[in-house]
Formats: structure tokens, C-alpha cells, sequence
């Protein structure tokens, strides 16, 4: 047998020992593949959707002036056999007289028969009639009857009153109130929800009172109108980056309010890793419609990256662009219950460079469709429960990455968000949280689910299990306190993940991953905008890689308002 003798240049085993750097480094049971733009840009994304949004206060309607009770001589008493309604008209007669039954047949003096008129104005009042109110006329009793009269009342006129500062124009004002004086009644749902929308425009701070109106029987409502200033402004800092491009980030954001008197808001958010390795900005304007609860919204965003180790010797950078487009609409808007329907259009540009192998460059379109729920309740100490829901489909023109993921072509998606925050008592409260997404083809790393990171398991570093199909859910006890002029919270906390890397898993190994950890959780904010929190986390389940054999895995955040 003859042998031939190979000669192997460098030029030619350099890439192929990059590459069997990129296999090895990763564990194929973890799914673990060289940080991409599409998986930074989505880490990225998912903590700027965690931002809280101003709530406004209870106090959006000022009740209206208490009517004069009925006065009588000191001591004189009504022999009451029955009571009779008279100036209903919205709720039946029959309806009103079950509500004083029970003072009917006995004799009363002048707190008893103002007990049974507010009966019947807690009726209405309880029901939304702002203004109605039920009231003992002077009249002649006789045979035991007794009048009770009802005043549903109506609007007279809206008057809107203006700061001297405010940038808000009337046009959009009036689109935002217009129709209440054109209702028969005044009802606190709908004036509540003219209000919520008004004060959902940024800056804007609007409240409602009554006032007399011309004619007897009515009331003007008078609507003030103030804003807060035009630019705020936050700074934060954390250890939610990973460690190939960076742990510790430090980011700030702008936002722009009604600069034009459309109500328009303007939010520019940037972000950089402590060693510069990566960098991200992006730029979202959103504006109403009209004042039923339709709005625009447009974003632009970048991101830029250079892997260090363990990746410095590959090469490896890469960029993410993308362009926003999307409506909202909001189909139910009130202080204890919210429900709103999305819809939006998302273009991608994603470029990645290995320089001893490849340079992968990608695109993708996606339109999505979301449904949002909130409910305020009074269950046990009281708690909210919120709930989003989404359907995304769309196409990526190509992937050059691990091979068999036939990722490219057509895709689609669905995702959800549920949660739960019980009051127990004062102090003490319990939070349940359950979100994932499930896919219906293999996606590309830009569209997949991250279950590790400061928004899922926190027992792991970010970044270290992405998956087509997953879920995270998470059970935490709360305890709070006041302390050094703000609110001191502790927590316990388990976090709990499992999902699937492929839809359609063509690569040997495991496909399947299950994640737990437990931890202790602390966090104080204060009044001045200043909100600190920590977490460590022990892991209950397997190594994914050296970076995440921390125990515990500790995080921290650190955001201040101006």
C-alpha cells in the first residue's frame, strides 16, 4: 500500500479549528451557539417591555357637592306606612321601592327618612349616575305616604380649563371629552374612560369636578387640564449583560412629551456595556388618533456587538436594525378593568460576522397581533391580574446558521404573559407569573424564547437557553416596609422553566430543557424616582456553562428619574 503525504496549511486549519471552537464550546443538550444580533437585539427588547408606565391616581373625579338633608322640628316623628317615587326614569319604580321597604311601616324621624332617600341615591351613584340623587321634597303627608323624589340630573355644559403651560392642544382635548354633555346622564364609566385616555397621553394630568349648571336639575362639568414638563429623563445601570459582551450595562433614556401639541411622545433609549462590546439605541414616537382610544406608534432601533472571550479569538461581531410600525387600540379603558388589541409590523436587518468563517446577513418581516387584559379586584386583600396574548407570522429571508434548523422561510408564533399579584395583608403579598411562547416551525435566534436572565430563571446567567417553544413561570412572597423615607421590600422566589430548542429538532442530543432556582430577593425605591433591586438565586438543575456555575447568581439594578 502506498502512502501519500498531506501537507496541512495554517491558512486552511485556522478557520477549521475556529469552528471546531464554535462546536465543542457549546453544549449541543443546551443548544448553546455563539451570541447573534437577533438573540442580543431580543434580550435587549424583552427588559425594555418590562418598563412599568405611569398609573394614574383614583382621584380623577371629584364626587360631587352633598345635597341638603331634609330638616324637621327637633323631635317630630312620621308615622311611614309606604314611600312613593316620583322622577325616575332610568331604573323602575317598582326596582326603587324594594330599596326603602325596609323603612316602610315604622316611624321615623328626620335621620330615618334621609336614611331611606340615600338608599336609593347610593343606588344610582354605586351604578355610575354621577350626579343623581334621591331627596324628600317638602310636601303633605298624608294616610302615611311619603314622597321621595329622584334628580337622575344632566349636563349642562363642559368647560375645560387650561394651565397657562400647557403644550396639549384644545383640538385634542375636545376629541378626548366631546360627547359627555350629549348623554342624558352623566356616567362614571364613560367619564372615567375620557379621563384614563387623556391622562394616558404622557405628561398630562386632567381631573374632573361639577359646578351648577344653568337650569335646575343640571351640572357643568368642568374638566382642568395641567402637564408635567416636557423632558424626563432616566438613568440605570445593572449586571444583565452577558460576558461575552459585557455583564455590567449602563443605560439612559429621554423621553420627549408633546412636543407638538398632538400629544406625541418621543422616547430615545440608549445602552452600552461596561467594556463597550455592545451598544444599542432606538427611537419610538407615539401619538393618538382621536380621542375614542385609537393610537400610532413608529420605532426605529440599532445594536451593535463584539464578542470577548471565551469568543475574542473568532472574530465575531455583528449588527441588528429594525423599523416599527403599529396601532393600538383600546376597547375597554377604567380604573379597575383594561383591555386593548395591538397590531404591528416589524422589519429586521441582522448581520453577523465570524471573520475566520462566515458572514451571515439576514432579514425578516413580521406582523403580529396582541390582546392586553387588566382586572383590579377586591378578592381576598385585593389583587390584580394581568394578562397578554400574541400571534406573530412572518418570513426571514435567509439563515446561515447551525445546519438542519431550517429557520429560513416562513414562520410563526404565539406568546402569552399571565400574572397574578395577591394582597394577603398590609405588608405582605404573593406574586404568580407564567409567560412563554410556542412555535410552530423552527425559528431563527432572533425570534426565540430566553428562559434564563433577570426575566427568567435567575438562577442563570442571560443568554444561556433560547428556545422555539418554552415557558418560565415564576411564584414569589413579598414583604414591605417603610424605611429610610421609601419603601423596603424582601421576597423569596421560584422560578420554574421548560421548553423545547427545535420544533423540529434535526441535531442529535437532547432537545428538551428543564430549569428551577431559588432565591431571595430585595429592592427599595422612593418617592424621588430612585428604585434599587437585588437578587440571588441558587440553581436547582444542570450546568449550562462555566459563566452560569455561580451559587448564588446575583443580580442588581439601579434606576434614577429626573
Amino acid at each position: 500500500m502506498t502512502m501519500r503525504n498531506f501537507t496541512f496549511h495554517a491558512g486552511f486549519m485556522l478557520p477549521l479549528a475556529a469552528a471546531g471552537l464554535v462546536v465543542l464550546g457549546c453544549d449541543s443538550t443546551a443548544a448553546q451557539t455563539v451570541p447573534s444580533a437577533g438573540q442580543l437585539l431580543s434580550d435587549v427588547q424583552k427588559a425594555d417591555k418590562e418598563a412599568l408606565t405611569r398609573t394614574p391616581s383614583n382621584n380623577l373625579i371629584e364626587p360631587s357637592a352633598p345635597r341638603p338633608a331634609i330638616k324637621l322640628p327637633d323631635g317630630a316623628r312620621v308615622d311611614v306606612a309606604r314611600f312613593r317615587i316620583s322622577g325616575n326614569k332610568s331604573f323602575g319604580t317598582d326596582l326603587l321601592a324594594d330599596l326603602v321597604q325596609p323603612w316602610q311601616g315604622r316611624t321615623l324621624d328626620v335621620d330615618g327618612l334621609n336614611e331611606a332617600a340615600g338608599a336609593i341615591t347610593r343606588h344610582y351613584q354605586n351604578l355610575g349616575y354621577l350626579l343623581a340623587y334621591a331627596y324628600l321634597p317638602a310636601q303633605k303627608i298624608e294616610q302615611g305616604v311619603v314622597e321621595i323624589a329622584v334628580l337622575e340630573g344632566t349636563v349642562d355644559s363642559v368647560q375645560i380649563v387650561t394651565a397657562q403651560d400647557v403644550r396639549l392642544s384644545d383640538e385634542v382635548i375636545q376629541q378626548h371629552v366631546q360627547g359627555i354633555a350629549q348623554s342624558p346622564q352623566v356616567l362614571q364609566a364613560d367619564l372615567e374612560r375620557r379621563l384614563l385616555l387623556l391622562n394616558d397621553i404622557p405628561g398630562v394630568v386632567a381631573r374632573a369636578s361639577f359646578a351648577p349648571g344653568a337650569k335646575p336639575g343640571t351640572a357643568d362639568v368642568v374638566v382642568t387640564v395641567a402637564e408635567e414638563e416636557p423632558l424626563a429623563s432616566s438613568i440605570d445601570f445593572n449586571n444583565q449583560g452577558s460576558a461575552s459582551t459585557g455583564e455590567y450595562r449602563i443605560g439612559a433614556q429621554f423621553q420627549l412629551r408633546n412636543l407638538f401639541g398632538l400629544g406625541d411622545s418621543t422616547r430615545v433609549r440608549l445602552q452600552t456595556s461596561q467594556k463597550g462590546e455592545l451598544v444599542s439605541g432606538s427611537l419610538n414616537s407615539r401619538a393618538p388618533i382621536n380621542g375614542r382610544g385609537l393610537s400610532a406608534e413608529a420605532g426605529l432601533s440599532r445594536l451593535t456587538y463584539e464578542l470577548g472571550a471565551p469568543y475574542s479569538s473568532l472574530g465575531a461581531r455583528g449588527e441588528a436594525n429594525v423599523l416599527h410600525l403599529g396601532l393600538n387600540k383600546q376597547l375597554l379603558r377604567s380604573m379597575n378593568d383594561n383591555l386593548s388589541v395591538s397590531a404591528g409590523y416589524d422589519y429586521k436587518d441582522l448581520a453577523d460576522v465570524l471573520e475566520l468563517i462566515s458572514n451571515n446577513k439576514k432579514t425578516s418581516h413580521q406582523f403580529s397581533l396582541g390582546l392586553s387584559a387588566s382586572s383590579r379586584d377586591s378578592l381576598g386583600g385585593g389583587g390584580l391580574t394581568q394578562s397578554n396574548v400574541g400571534y406573530a407570522i412572518g418570513s426571514l429571508s435567509w439563515d446561515q446558521g447551525t445546519p438542519g434548523l431550517a429557520a429560513a422561510g416562513h414562520f410563526s408564533k404565539f406568546t402569552f404573559d399571565v400574572s397574578r399579584r395577591q394582597t394577603l395583608s398590609a405588608n405582605w403579598s404573593l406574586s404568580a407569573r407564567l409567560s412563554g411562547q410556542h412555535a410552530l416551525n423552527n425559528l431563527d435566534s432572533s425570534e426565540k424564547y430566553a428562559l434564563t436572565g433577570h426575566y427568567g430563571v435567575r438562577a442563570y446567567a442571560p443568554g444561556q437557553a433560547s428556545v422555539d417553544r418554552g415557558s418560565v413561570a415564576a411564584l414569589e412572597l413579598r414583604r414591605a416596609w417603610l424605611l429610610a423615607g421609601g419603601t423596603f421590600s424582601g421576597s423569596l422566589f421560584y422560578d420554574f422553566a421548560r421548553g423545547s430548542f427545535e420544533v423540529d429538532a434535526s441535531a442529535p442530543g437532547n432537545n428538551q430543557i428543564v430549569l428551577r432556582g431559588v432565591g431571595l430577593g430585595l429592592a427599595w425605591a422612593n418617592s424621588a424616582d430612585l428604585d434599587i433591586s437585588l437578587s440571588a438565586a441558587w440553581r436547582g438543575s444542570q450546568v449550562l456553562s462555566t459563566d452560569s456555575d455561580r451559587k448564588p447568581y446575583i443580580y442588581f439594578q439601579l434606576n434614577k428619574g429626573f
